[in-house]
């Protein structure tokens, strides 16, 4: 953690709240730069308030043997394993350097009630640790991100818990009746998203659950620009960083804005290493610098948006089609109280006329996200954090 850069005078005004030993469940093991900086955003933020905090080092994924890493029928194939290794290295250096986590590795839901009586408080949270459509494809995270092997006497809330579902219209009947009955036993419901309060609801009748801003808003600027260390790149480049494998929706996008602004464009889909031409794939530290010093940013990543708000980055973000277009609504959710939902490409190839020399208002975007971080924090203070 870098001290001194989180305070701020909502989070210096606590009044004698107990230090407490607290527990993070969230997607740690996840190879995704938002995955990795919103665990760290939360678990600074409550050591910096005198906690102890582990994330929980649950890796449910069966580690591989030495010859699936390195071997493969052809070439091409070898290639993208060794890919894949250096990948998972990259994001490996920042949980070890960055996150602490328990020492032991959880690999299953029964491994986890070892855990039952080590915390005071267990937080499920941020990013989308209640999306059935990723609990559902692996046994024990339903049990890891609703905290059901919890102590009776711990307390279990959640911290801007995200559904990646507007509404339980596309959230299929099973894991609506699942997703009901955990909920019911959470001591304390936040969500990320508006769309989220409605949710719970829904779900288990619950009307106590309160939208707050996603962990990574908690940390002012100061913080990350401390954490991105100074610049590397000039800022005559466009950043496009595209998930789900999307980056070829936005390639005329891309060269129209490059081409109006005269700049060279930096491709990053999170998979892709430089052996790609045109592709770059930073370790989670240069990324966060990429998104800063970058003249301009398009990207379908939530996380993604976040930074260019947080670092005053004129960006364009793009909504994703298909089986996976509700966790479209992260992103809605978090432009509409800044004012900038106009920066939403909602159709492929087609620019408004002039957004990318549109000067953003930032000083109205800092003042919302202020309100947003002074209503989360208002939340945890009520909890005792």
């Amino acid at each position: 953690m870098l001290q001194g850069y989180i305070i701020s005078e909502e989070n210096i005004q606590r009044s004698n709240m107990k230090a407490m030993k607290i527990g993070i469940s969230t997607f740690q093991w996840a190879d995704n730069y938002g995955a990795l900086l919103q665990a760290h955003a939360l678990q600074s933020f409550l050591k910096e308030r005198g906690h102890s905090v582990q994330v929980i080092n649950y890796q449910p994924l069966p580690p591989l043997l030495w010859y699936q890493k390195w071997l493969a029928k052809t070439p091409h194939r070898i290639v993208l394993k060794w890919e894949a290794v250096y990948k998972m290295n990259l994001f490996n250096h920042f949980r070890e350097k960055y996150l602490v986590r328990t020492p032991e590795v959880f690999k299953s839901a029964d491994e986890l009630e070892s855990l039952s009586n080590r915390f005071d408080l267990l937080i499920t949270g941020s990013d989308q640790v209640w999306n059935p459509k990723w609990l559902s494809q692996l046994n024990g995270l339903f049990d890891f991100c609703f905290l059901t092997f919890a102590d009776p006497k711990a307390r279990r809330i959640s911290y801007a818990a995200s559904f990646g579902h507007a509404d339980k219209t596309t959230i299929k009947e099973e894991w609506q009746k699942i997703v009901g009955e955990k909920l019911k036993d959470m001591d304390a419901i936040s969500v990320r998203e508006q769309s989220g309060v409605s949710l719970v609801r829904e779900l288990c009748g619950r009307d106590d659950a309160v939208q707050v801003a996603d962990p990574t808003l908690l940390l002012e600027r100061a913080y990350y620009d401390n954490l991105a260390g100074q610049a590397k790149k000039r800022n005559a480049y466009l950043f496009s960083y595209m998930l789900h494998g999307l980056e070829q929706d936005t390639a005329d996008v891309c060269k129209n804005i490059s081409g109006s602004l005269h700049f060279k464009i930096l491709k990053c889909d999170a998979h892709k290493t430089a052996l790609h031409i045109g592709y770059t794939l930073p370790a989670t530290i240069d990324w966060l610098r990429d998104i800063r010093d970058a003249g301009f940013v398009v990207t379908n990543s939530f996380h993604g948006v976040v930074f260019c708000l947080i670092f005053h980055t004129p960006f364009i973000v793009m909504l994703i089609d298909g089986e996976i277009s509700p966790m479209n609504s992260r992103i809605i959710d978090l432009l509409t109280p800044v004012g900038l939902t106009h920066r939403i490409l909602r159709h492929k190839n087609t620019v408004s006329e002039g957004i990318d020399k549109e000067k953003i208002d930032w000083s109205q975007v800092d003042n919302k996200i202020a309100l947003m971080r002074k209503n989360a924090i208002g939340y945890l203070n009520a909890q005792q954090l």
